[in-house]
């Protein structure tokens, strides 16, 4: 059979056509991976505290930390898997000062005895990375009676900052890094029924928290104000991590298969998450620069929800009162 005009073109354009796409799917892919943040920055003396650093970005920055020559201390609810991935850390960049400490942020009783034997073992805090969090779980309450997302993302870390605030001022300058995500923008604060009892949806609870953790660092970064202790919000965008193990698409073999290649495709991996954080904890320029919303490595507008002062002052003050803990600026 002759050769057709199509079959002439097709067969010489072919692999140029081939290239193109697959170069427009290699640089997307680039793009989709954020803003990389370039520091060689050295923090040899310095002590840096992250929640959830058993996996993804929490892992992630804590090796970042740890081969940039810092005192690392994971605070991790998993304490067996945690001290593996200490020794993971502390062979693979030749540091071992890392440590792993007992850290439940569903309890108050156990934040509190994480910060007890903490100053036990630390005598500074240079930098806190409020990192940990649940998304989308089902229903279920901490020990002491929160809805589990609230609970953890934030009352669980507002509790902790709170007990570590006398380290981080005599350690000063030193920073506090808060983990947001785009849903903040939709979250309501329901100070009704803060635990969602009448109306369960575990994507408004999963804003509401990440809303609160927003709220929390604006009003935090004002009360700390001339102190030389800071305050920034990062949201890292879409990463894949064991945050989403509450997906539709984790929890079914059948959807899971068909979801990864896009997920691996269209998510960040944590090291590539953990960029803002690198920028919101080690940029020189940020050393005054407080209150703010960092987002590929550069500030964002809050939305007007964080911004009504009304808001902020009823949460902190509500806060206070459920974590029974005073303040003193």
């Amino acid at each position: 059979m002759a050769e057709t005009a199509f079959d002439s073109f097709f067969s010489s354009w072919y692999p140029i056509i081939v290239a193109l796409i697959g170069g427009f799917g290699f640089a997307f892919r680039q793009y989709l991976r954020g803003t990389h943040y370039e520091s060689k920055k050295h923090l040899k003396g310095k002590t840096v505290l992250i929640t959830g650093a058993t996996s993804g970005m929490g892992k992630a920055a804590a090796l970042n930390f740890a081969q940039r020559g810092a005192r690392v201390v994971l605070a991790c609810r998993d304490l067996e898997l945690a001290k593996k991935v200490v020794k993971e850390i502390q062979d693979s960049c030749d540091n071992i000062n890392v440590n792993a400490l007992h850290c439940d942020l569903s309890s108050m009783e156990s934040i509190h005895s994480f910060v007890e034997e903490f100053k036990k073992l630390e005598s500074q805090l240079h930098i806190l990375v409020n990192n940990a969090a649940v998304m989308m779980c089902p229903k279920t309450l901490t020990e002491d009676k929160f809805e589990m997302q609230f609970g953890v993302n934030y009352l669980g870390h507002f509790l902790l900052t709170h007990l570590l605030l006398d380290h981080l001022k005599k350690s000063a300058p030193s920073r506090i890094i808060n983990m947001t995500a785009h849903a903040h923008q939709l979250g309501v604060i329901d100070f009704d029924d803060i635990n969602q009892d009448n109306d369960y949806n575990p994507g408004h609870a999963y804003a509401q928290s990440k809303l609160a953790i927003a709220l929390f660092t604006v009003e935090l970064a004002e009360q700390l104000e001339g102190t030389d202790v800071t305050v920034n919000c990062v949201n890292p965008g879409i990463v894949n991590t064991k945050l989403h193990r509450h997906m539709p698409f984790r929890n079914h073999t059948f959807i899971t298969l068909c979801f990864m290649p896009f997920v691996w495709y269209l998510f960040k991996k944590p090291e590539d998450g953990i960029n803002s954080v690198l920028f919101a904890a080690l940029d020189d320029s940020l050393e005054q620069t407080s209150g703010k919303y960092i987002t590929e490595c550069a500030f964002s507008d809050w939305c007007e929800t964080v911004k009504n002062e009304d808001v902020r002052k009823k949460l902190w003050e509500e806060s206070l009162k459920w974590t029974k803990v005073s303040y003193n600026s």
